[in-house]
């Protein structure tokens, strides 16, 4: 009994400590609200953004990159161009240049001299020479002696155009006879006008087999074996 009774004044403070731990045994949990983000992980709205500018800055890389390949496809085909121009006016000079030099030798024939003889034969060489001869007259016209015009004009009139301007400043300088010269650079300016004309007909053959594997080849088989076909496999059929 008197154990009881000591131990009355502790039951105020027990009781305390017990109302106590019910009340934080019955504290509401809080919730972390759906779709929120966990102290130190990256926001949806950074990620977007993120991706969104690597999208951007590679269409933008391969903008640029299609835009040079563009520019140096363009800047590579007008060279092709230019040289395919040069050697085509090139092969018409060619082609041209025994008539050239027939014109001369008739016009030296004539009893002309050098000087008379281009103007003469400029007027109506074949279309492919009658610029440089024209460009020949026009510096002459500005003071430059004709020796110094043909030598810069010669290349111009086809691959043997510096041999017929050396044949003219021969006839300048010395005065000999033009006709004798030009027979030599007519003969052979006639003969690799032929050699020309032979390597581009054994050209020919090759520069004809690609249409005839990829269209005549192919029309025929539609025309002649696809209907025999279509017609045997038709008695075929039950």
């Amino acid at each position: 009994m008197t154990a009881a009774l000591a131990a009355l004044p502790a039951l105020p403070a027990a009781a305390a400590v017990v109302l106590a731990g019910g009340r934080m045994r019955r504290r509401p949990v809080q919730r972390q609200p759906v779709g929120a983000q966990e102290p130190g992980s990256p926001s949806r709205r950074a990620v977007v953004t993120l991706a969104a500018a690597v999208l951007v800055g590679t269409a933008a890389i391969v903008g640029a990159a299609t835009a040079v390949a563009l520019a140096a496809l363009a800047l590579l085909g007008r060279i092709a161009r230019r040289r395919r121009e040069r050697r085509r006016l090139q092969r018409e000079r060619d082609a041209a240049f025994p008539d050239l030099v027939d014109l001369f030798r008739i016009a030296a024939a004539a009893g002309n001299p050098v000087h008379r003889c281009v103007e003469v034969v400029a007027a109506r060489a074949p279309a492919p020479a009658r610029p440089p001869l024209a460009a020949i007259l026009a510096r002459t016209r500005r003071g430059v002696p004709l020796a110094e015009a043909l030598d810069a004009a010669g290349a111009d009139l086809g691959s043997s155009g510096p041999v017929l301007a050396d044949a003219l400043r021969a006839a300048l300088r010395t005065g000999a006879p033009l006709g004798p010269v030009l027979d030599q650079v007519v003969a052979v300016a006639r003969d690799r006008r032929t050699r020309s004309a032979q390597a581009a007909a054994g050209r020919l053959p090759v520069s004809m087999l690609f249409p005839l594997v990829c269209c005549v080849l192919p029309a025929f088989g539609l025309l002649a074996v696809a209907p025999l076909l279509a017609g045997s496999l038709g008695s075929l059929a039950p």
